[in-house]
């Protein structure tokens, strides 16, 4: 009895001691998550370089994320720790916007980290070319635009510039897309080599074609930056799923009548059909930490009222996901412009945006399943074709017009400004940005050139003067020869 006593008493210390570490773990993770979607804009000068800020806020989130699903024992940076990995590796697993390939194999080489270093480069360098093109087209058609609105302007003139704008700016839109999956595609391929090279990651495909996407499930959970699909499936999608914050097995205990799925929840219980994943923008990577199973109804959710028969989770509880995830996402997008603006917003835009596509995702996996109940389905090209349409439509009503949006000078407040306040849009002030780094590196370049330049010089002057001077030393004969062998003589 006393022994039961004792080991129950030490059983308790070490759950004791337990739960405050892992309460010290979840303060601290959570806490450095937060400073890291603070910082950005006191590490650049949002005024004059949007860009960068974006940049880093960019590179912050994939931390933050991770950070705070560790906090709740999932995904990746919570699996290594789990699978105790080497200190190295946790730290590059935890700082790089990196997530490691299901399948572990021999480390990464070194030349097939060089050449994600070149496919990086070549990515952002047509990223460059694209983006530049596409931004100075959209601005000169948004002024030409604005300028056929004037008072003074013919009505005819008007209306066909107008027109003009109506069917240019999609199209600008468009290629500005491609040029956003090369700039993040390029950037990831960058990071990539960095994981092969230095930590030994193999890390999963950043993008998947997602120009081919049939479905809007299939483009958010499939194709469209997969690195971050797979960090908002643990971060929003899995807790809503699960209906607990802290996966079963990370807090040491599970419930009765909701088996902890393994070897993950939230891609298991994900709906079948054009929605796979079923957590649109936390979708995604194939990972070893979300798990590889389309099928529906697998595992468990806890939180019965919202759980169907069998266990699966619920439409609603789906939907719930689905919202959630977006919801995460458009409110770290909100933050963004935020920090490249100097505290302006979108006025709830942006959030819009991303909040949309979970009812158009249920609506369109609904669709779906009945066309195949009556053994029809959608072709091929007709569902690419509608879902690169449907984007560029959202894109044009709800991403486009805060951007193209005059917003007062950084630092100026208009309500307390004794003087008009300048305005320009975060469009103009990405140009300004781009034309002032082209600018500077243009005078780097001079800068480097131009000492060799003025060294070639000064060499070919001492060349032709030796020559001179040969030639005014030679005897008659050889000179006589030697005219006759220059180009003036031939």
């Amino acid at each position: 009895m006393s022994v039961s006593c004792s080991d129950n008493a030490r059983t308790s210390r070490k759950m004791s001691g337990l739960a405050g570490y892992v309460f010290f773990r979840t303060f601290v993770f959570v806490a450095l998550a937060i400073v890291l979607q603070l910082l950005p804009p006191y590490l650049a000068d949002a005024s004059t370089r949007p860009l960068t800020v974006q940049t880093l806020a960019c590179l912050a989130f994939p931390i933050s994320a991770k950070l705070a699903s560790a906090a709740m024992g999932r995904g990746a940076l919570a699996a290594e720790i789990k699978g105790k990995s080497s200190l190295w590796r946790m730290i590059g697993v935890a700082l790089l916007p990196v997530i490691p390939a299901a399948i572990k194999g021999p480390r990464p080489s070194l030349g097939s980290a060089l050449r994600k270093l070149q496919l990086g480069m070549l990515k952002l360098a047509s990223f460059m070319a694209c983006t530049i093109a596409g931004l100075v087209a959209l601005q000169r058609v948004s002024g030409s635009q604005q300028h056929a609105e004037g008072d003074d302007c013919p009505a005819s003139s008007s209306s066909a510039t107008n027109w003009m704008a109506w069917v240019v700016k999609p199209l600008i839109y468009y290629c500005s897309g491609l040029g956003l999956w090369l700039e993040v595609d390029g950037m990831g391929d960058l990071f990539d080599a960095l994981a092969m090279a230095g930590f030994g990651i193999t890390p999963e495909p950043h993008f998947d074609m997602p120009t081919k996407s049939e479905s809007l499930g299939e483009f958010w959970a499939k194709r469209w930056n997969c690195t971050v699909s797979s960090l908002l499936r643990e971060l929003a999608y899995a807790p809503v799923i699960e209906g607990r914050l802290v996966r079963a097995d990370a807090a040491g205990c599970s419930h009765p009548s909701a088996p902890s799925p393994q070897p993950s929840t939230a891609h298991q219980l994900a709906p079948a059909g054009p929605v796979p994943e079923g957590v649109g923008a936390g979708a995604g990577a194939r990972s070893q930490h979300s798990g590889a199973s389309d099928s529906e109804g697998v595992g468990g959710a806890a939180g019965g009222p919202m759980r169907s028969r069998g266990g699966a989770p619920s439409a609603l509880r789906r939907l719930a996901g689905l919202a959630a995830t977006f919801l995460v996402s458009g409110v770290w997008h909100e933050l963004v412009f935020a920090h490249m603006t100097g505290g302006h917003t979108t006025r709830g835009v942006w959030a819009a945006y991303f909040l949309v596509q979970a009812p158009l995702i249920t609506a369109e996996a609904n669709a779906r399943k009945a066309l195949r109940r009556r053994g029809k389905g959608v072709p091929r090209w007709l569902g690419v074709l509608s879902v690169n349409l449907a984007l560029v439509a959202m894109v044009s009503a709800l991403w486009m017009p805060p951007m193209l949006r005059p917003l007062p000078a950084y630092g100026c407040n208009p309500r307390t400004s004794p003087t008009p306040c300048p305005s320009s849009s975060l469009l103009d002030r990405v140009l300004a940005q781009v034309r002032a780094d082209v600018e500077v590196a243009q005078a780097n370049v001079a800068a480097v050139a131009q000492p060799a330049v003025a060294r070639a010089e000064a060499a070919a002057s001492k060349l032709s003067a030796a020559w001179e001077s040969l030639l005014a030393a030679a005897p008659v004969s050889t000179l006589n020869i030697t005219a006759l062998a220059t180009p003036a003589a031939l």
